[in-house]
């Protein structure tokens, strides 16, 4: 069968939804099959991380960054590209699908905040993604979905029947795992870390939390004298400044390390150095970072958000994200309770280790023979839908 992959939004550097393509793509690279996968990418994407297999490049498409080129390319050299191809199931792993092709189909909707909470996204994301979400969902087959809990956000934000939604994890990469002492070492100097360190990996956006993150930190280190620094580790994004205003305005400066985007390659080794790692998400589909850190031997705190505790399964602590009393709690208990420390490093390694690529690569292609037969046996469900 052949089946083609939009990886139109990767690019240098990645985070999120783009990580999870690059992901599945190396997932399906590993998986015995005769089936032939096509990853559409741009010109300057370089698949360092890509092992040889059964997916082959094609090269297509304008730049990730820049979306009016992108969505051009999208719904309307895209489907050519499918025809020429002879395309039999197509997958658009990014919310979306091109609305002229007539290729069975899968899209992965990873969340629905665009539609749910607007207020922590950009205004063009708003208007971009009510737009083609909801048409995208009603014309695949079968809709991704990476928890139950976004499976339900979908089934009450759109009103597609649970029939149509497949729930697959996303998956974490083999390279994370405790790093050796040395490479623990390496990382602190190029970060002028001497000390313990408190780590948060991910854009620098609203709805990640971190002005309260920056309270709740500031607040357990006057009460508890910690001696730990916060390393906010991630690229500046839409209304990033409140999160420097604080920083300003507590006076800790010097306590707060903002090393923009760190490379893939060197995550192992900030997790693995991490004293532990905090997550405190107003709202996730998923939350691939703190399985990371938990798989590198570090304690985890996240949010009350559901696809968070979804994800994370009982083996880190928990506070509600909006309660900095409960975050500073979490914190202090973690960074002062050994007991509690042992218990985190050793669940949380057993939970990282129910999720890989690998696994999630296998689950989607079974659901790309299942879209393909379900296109064989009639139109895809909700198509009729206006």
């Amino acid at each position: 069968m052949n089946i083609a992959i939009d990886g139109s939004l990767l690019s240098r550097e990645m985070s999120g939804v783009e990580l999870s393509i690059l992901g599945l793509a190396t997932g399906l690279a590993c998986v015995p099959t005769d089936d032939r996968v096509l990853l559409y990418v741009g010109k300057k994407f370089q698949p360092e991380h890509l092992p040889a297999g059964c997916v082959k490049l094609r090269r297509a498409g304008g730049a990730a960054s820049f979306r009016p080129r992108r969505v051009l390319w999208q719904q309307a050299m895209l489907p050519i590209y499918l025809r020429a191809e002879k395309v039999d199931v197509f997958h658009g792993p990014a919310y979306v699908l091109p609305v002229l092709s007539s290729v069975p189909s899968v899209v992965t909707v990873y969340d629905v905040i665009a539609l749910t909470r607007p207020e922590l996204c950009r205004r063009l994301n708003v208007m971009h993604y009510r737009r083609v979400v909801p048409q995208s969902v009603r014309k695949a087959n079968v809709v991704i979905v990476p928890t139950h809990a976004v499976s339900a956000q979908v089934t009450k934000a759109l009103g597609i029947g649970g029939e149509k939604i497949r729930v697959i994890p996303c998956g974490i990469d083999l390279r994370f795992r405790p790093a050796s002492e040395a490479g623990k070492n390496e990382l602190r100097n190029a970060l002028g870390l001497n000390g313990k360190f408190i780590l948060f990996v991910g854009n620098l956006e609203p709805k990640k939390n971190l002005v309260s993150l920056v309270q709740a930190f500031f607040a357990a280190k006057t009460n508890r004298r910690l001696e730990h620094k916060l390393v906010l580790a991630g690229r500046p994004c839409w209304r990033h400044k409140p999160i420097l205003r604080m920083i300003s305005q507590l006076g800790i400066g010097d306590d707060v390390i903002l090393p923009g985007h760190v490379p893939p390659e060197y995550l192992p080794a900030l997790y693995s150095a991490a004293d532990m790692f905090v997550f405190p998400s107003l709202i996730e589909g998923f939350g691939i970072p703190p399985l990371e850190a938990m798989a590198c031997g570090t304690p985890a705190i996240v949010s009350r958000d559901p696809a968070l505790l979804e994800t994370t399964g009982g083996a880190a602590v928990d506070a509600d994200a909006t309660d900095l009393a409960a975050l500073r709690e979490a914190i202090e208990a973690v960074a002062t309770r050994k007991d509690l420390r042992a218990e985190l490093v050793e669940k949380g390694k057993a939970r990282a280790a129910q999720f890989s690529w690998l696994r999630s690569a296998k689950a989607t292609l079974e659901v790309y023979h299942e879209a393909f037969r379900m296109s064989q046996s009639g139109p895809a469900p909700g198509d009729h839908q206006q």
